[in-house]
């Protein structure tokens, strides 16, 4: 039996307010050494149709661009329209990263692009110098805009680890060892949650070099056991918190998961998600914990969903209309049980644990998810 394992709904953003300002880092030439690690650049107050300019390091892996409506209310729409590196390429255009059929850079309230995410950008470290970037922003609502630039000592990857807080809704249930409930008190000693999160970290070590990191476990209300509308996961990914400076990934298990009218398995809150802010509409994934497949399967498929959330799409689409954006990921266009992907830990769809039996990631699917700020580096 196979599941759909659903990205988020991304949208095309409206037009903006005309300009009226222009950014506050513009005009700067060269490029300052910065020690390794990850450093936020503030772009200040932003509206549509301006340039604004920031500066990449050298040896940077990567970075991410946030732009968040004030006090959003969740309704204003709001995007990266375009972005451009030094030496003038177009990394996204009207919203839609450079090879992708998804405007992924545009959302209501809050909205992120990362780099590297399509072919454009993955060869080597990110291109050191001035980018040119312009938003899409709501009339006459203030935003703000950062970027979260990953740098280390050579560009290269070096290692880090995911601190994760896994979201428990009071009385979830639990088939292992026998059926139970739990609440986020008792999860830490439960040894169904312990399989399922073993099964997690041994997936994203695998695949991305990450270490386990720090596991907190928090706890939700009852009523947020079974998502059955759109509004309700918006609701339930908003209350994500971040307990400290250090960026941790969000785990929300759930006994039932609806998206678009459609019973999932597991959901991304972005494509990108926010690896730096929590607490809003694309801050979390969710795992429906209820199927039969077990705690392993449920393990590889969050980290399928952290994959989403790290700018990682689908290697093939269920209709075979759209391919992943990254050159070294194969293509189906056979009949999905012999799909040349099927393995691949992106792929839509997933066979229960024997579809674990070999997973794979390519090295360009590695390039973007170890370029991301959500880990913390590790010695």
């Amino acid at each position: 039996m196979t599941r759909l394992l659903v990205p988020a709904l991304l949208v095309l953003a409206a037009c903006g307010a005309s300009p009226s300002s222009s950014g506050e880092d513009g005009g700067i030439d060269g490029v300052a050494p910065v020690e390794p690690g990850v450093h936020e650049i503030d772009l200040g107050a932003v509206v549509s149709d301006t340039p604004y300019t920031f500066v990449v390091p050298e040896h940077a892996l990567g970075f991410q661009l946030v732009v968040e409506v004030d006090n959003s209310n969740g309704t204003e729409q709001v995007g990266i329209s375009t972005l451009r590196s030094p030496s003038g390429a177009i990394v996204i255009d009207n919203f839609f990263p450079v090879s992708c059929r998804t405007a992924s850079a545009t959302r209501f309230g809050i909205a992120a692009a990362s780099v590297p995410q399509s072919g454009t950008t993955l060869t080597g470290p990110v291109e050191a110098g001035t980018w040119l970037v312009d938003f899409s922003i709501p009339s006459g609502a203030p935003t703000h805009a950062r970027a979260f630039v990953r740098t280390t000592a050579d560009g290269q990857f070096h290692g880090g680890a995911l601190d994760v807080r896994v979201y428990i809704p009071d009385g979830l249930a639990v088939a292992e060892p026998t059926p139970h409930t739990i609440t986020a008190a008792t999860a830490a000693a439960d040894p169904g949650i312990a399989m399922r999160l073993d099964s997690f970290f041994a997936t994203v070590d695998q695949l991305y070099g990450f270490d386990r990191g720090v596991v907190e476990f928090v706890p939700l209300p009852a009523t947020m056991i079974d998502i059955k509308t759109n509004d309700q996961w918006n609701q339930v990914v908003a209350m994500t918190s971040s307990p400290g400076p250090d960026p941790v990934v969000h785990l929300i298990l759930l006994n039932e998961l609806t998206r678009f009218d459609t019973t999932v398995w597991g959901s991304s809150a972005g494509g990108p998600g926010t690896a730096t802010k929590a607490g809003h509409k694309i801050s979390g994934v969710g795992v429906d914990i209820s199927f039969t497949f077990g705690p392993a399967a449920d393990g590889q498929t969050l980290a399928h969903e952290v994959g989403h959330f790290l700018g990682l799409y689908h290697t093939t689409e269920l209709d075979r209309s759209f391919h992943d954006p990254l050159g070294d990921t194969p293509e189906c266009t056979a009949a999905m049980a012999v799909c040349p992907d099927r393995n691949n830990i992106m792929y839509v769809t997933f066979y229960g644990e024997t579809g674990g039996v070999g997973l794979t990631s390519s090295a360009q699917q590695r390039r973007v998810v170890q370029a991301s700020p959500l880990y913390r580096a590790t010695p």
